[in-house]
């Protein structure tokens, strides 16, 4: 059975949840006239185009076209269903939902269960580390590693036991979940030959991966000695992808914010010994190289990049690899050099906080990084070497879509391996076309949706004067004049069946009647689209009540001509008996016509 809040439910939520603050706990939110800006977080893009509109309690994106109220921004963002985003927000203010019948039987979704439990799980171990006189041996590891009390708490950092299967599962029984939960979790997982689910982390440290909003979705495991492999992590469950995660997040995004940079390291005990000791933008890939979706997460905070790696030379491998992908979205980033032998946990808790931000401040632009490691590859004293390291750069620019900075970096190469601009813009052309034509075939395979039934923008222009009033007689005004015929675009028939039934009693000061209409359509995502759009893009002057008679009479005018148009063509395929009534109504249209003004 569906779970069905009534309107006044739904509507004591939204008047208790203002929607900017709701957005900028999730993404950097930036005021831009009586409206606020910001890179979308539901797609990949360099200029912000995500609009939240705080008077109508709306956002919509101009790029990818999402668009909705509070509810379908929860939905979306934490890819949850509508019952759950409701009561989610209901929590979140503090309004107690009336239990109906359908509401009474209503169970928690798998995520929902699947997210309880594995904070349960991070409790266990967490308990374990600090209360076992079993796990001493954790403790010390970790006092010598320099992590102390505070930020073993703060991460909930714990001990995986030797054979500590069963004392997890009596635990998590005791609990109230089951040994499936535990496998869909992953921490557990089933033997191949006889089929038993048996522990993946055993004598390891446990470090809880925290999504977003700081809740536990997943766990990687360290071992304390030189034993293989170092780390294990969770694979992919419904609650964690690890491309998309970030170790650290979390509990940085507040100071990347503040400091618009953030600082990209390699592992779980750089973050924790970073952040300790006061660097509080670090954030760490999960176990993979830093992905574009990373990237885009990242980028809706920050405008500069620092990446600190190992010194080593697979540090300076996973170094590039990261780099690449940076490079290629055209963000700002800088590599930070540590001296031989150093990691950024080793190098803070030597030489401290100052030390390091130093080594920030003298941090090397990633471009001539790159171009650096290159060149001590393949050398540059002969023409050989000089043209593999011109045709490594030049894949890069190449995928380089801004190209002012593309520009840039042609020149630079130019200037240090000789090479004349008119060669290496051939190179860059020749490149660019191949990335072109990729793209294209791609798209063409895909198929493009096409709108179907195109919008007139005198239509448009009625529903924006609606939408964006709180005054009931405008809305009177135009339920007396239209009529839902009037309009050509069947969506826009469907909103209008909708207003007119809308009660102007709704009205008192403040319009809900935007809100009301997203939630009603709440599954139509190209409706939602087209009313965000409608209020997120109207104009002061398009606002304008004055100007809502003119624009009724356009409207009907090109009604008006809409039919006298299908009337003349009847005519020339009507019947003798056909004619006279047909005639009739041409006149009768085009008097009305007249009426109005319009010749």
């Amino acid at each position: 059975m569906g779970i069905n809040f009534s309107d006044l439910d739904l509507d004591n939520i939204r008047s208790r949840i203002d929607i900017v603050e709701l957005i900028e706990s999730y993404i950097p939110l930036k005021k831009s006239g009586a409206n606020y800006k910001a890179i979308c977080p539901f797609h990949s893009e360099k200029t912000p185009s995500f609009v939240v509109n705080a008077q109508k309690q709306i956002y919509h994106c101009f790029g990818c076209h999402k668009g909705g109220e509070i509810f379908r921004f929860v939905m979306d963002i934490e890819n949850i269903t509508f019952p759950e985003a409701v009561r989610k927000l209901a929590d979140r203010c503090g309004y107690i939902l009336p239990e109906s019948d359908s509401q009474a039987s209503y169970k928690k979704s798998e995520k929902d269960e699947l997210y309880q439990c594995i904070e349960k799980i991070a409790i266990f171990y967490h308990d374990y580390l600090i209360k076992k006189p079993q796990a001493q041996k954790a403790r010390d590891y970790l006092r010598h590693r320099g992590i102390d009390t505070k930020s073993i708490t703060r991460w909930k950092m714990g001990y995986a036991p030797p054979s500590g299967a069963k004392m997890l599962t009596d635990f998590i029984k005791n609990e109230g979940f089951g040994v499936d939960h535990l496998i869909k979790a992953g921490v557990l997982k089933t033997n191949e030959k006889t089929k038993r689910p048996v522990d993946r982390f055993f004598n390891r440290i446990m470090f809880p991966i925290f999504d977003e909003q700081e809740r536990v979705i997943s766990f990687g495991g360290r071992v304390m000695d030189s034993s293989l492999p170092k780390y294990i992590n969770c694979p992919e469950t419904m609650l964690y992808q690890k491309s998309k995660v970030l170790y650290g997040f979390s509990h940085s995004k507040q100071k990347i914010r503040e400091k618009k940079s953030v600082l990209v390291v390699e592992g779980y005990f750089d973050v924790i010994q970073l952040h300790q000791s006061g660097v509080e933008t670090a954030v760490a890939p999960c176990g993979t190289a830093l992905t574009e979706d990373q990237i885009n997460v990242l980028g809706r905070f920050a405008d500069q990049f620092y990446l600190a790696f190992d010194s080593d030379q697979a540090g300076v491998n996973a170094a590039l690899r990261k780099l690449d992908v940076i490079l290629e979205g055209g963000i700002k980033a800088n590599v930070v050099c540590l001296p031989q032998g150093e990691d950024p946990d080793s190098f803070v808790k030597k030489y401290g906080k100052d030390n390091f931000e130093k080594t920030i401040f003298a941090s090397e632009p990633a471009l001539d990084f790159r171009l650096k490691i290159l060149i001590s590859q393949f050398g540059i004293d002969d023409e050989y070497g000089r043209i593999k390291v011109a045709e490594s750069m030049m894949e890069l620019v190449s995928k380089q879509p801004n190209k002012m900075l593309a520009e840039s970096w042609i020149k630079k190469i130019e200037e240090i391996l000789g090479f004349s601009e008119e060669v290496l813009r051939s190179e860059f052309l020749k490149r660019r076309r191949k990335i072109l034509n990729r793209a294209t075939q791609s798209t063409q395979n895909k198929g493009e949706t096409v709108l179907a039934d195109p919008i007139p923008i005198w239509e448009k222009e009625i529903f924006k004067i609606i939408l964006n009033t709180s005054d009931p007689e405008i809305l009177e005004t135009a339920k007396k004049c239209l009529k839902k015929e009037y309009f050509s675009n069947k969506m826009l028939c469907h909103l209008w069946e909708k207003i007119e039934e809308t009660s102007c009693e709704n009205y008192d000061g403040e319009s809900i009647l935007v809100e009301r209409l997203v939630s009603m359509y709440k599954e139509d995502e190209r409706i939602v689209s087209l009313l965000t759009e409608m209020v997120s893009s109207c104009s002061e002057e398009e606002k304008d009540f004055a100007n809502l008679d003119a624009s009724l009479k356009r409207l009907k005018k090109e009604y008006l001509q809409d039919r006298i148009k299908s009337c003349m063509e009847s005519l020339d395929r009507a019947g003798e008996e056909e004619v006279f009534l047909l005639l009739k109504q041409l006149q009768e249209l085009k008097q009305e016509k007249i009426q109005l003004g319009i010749f």
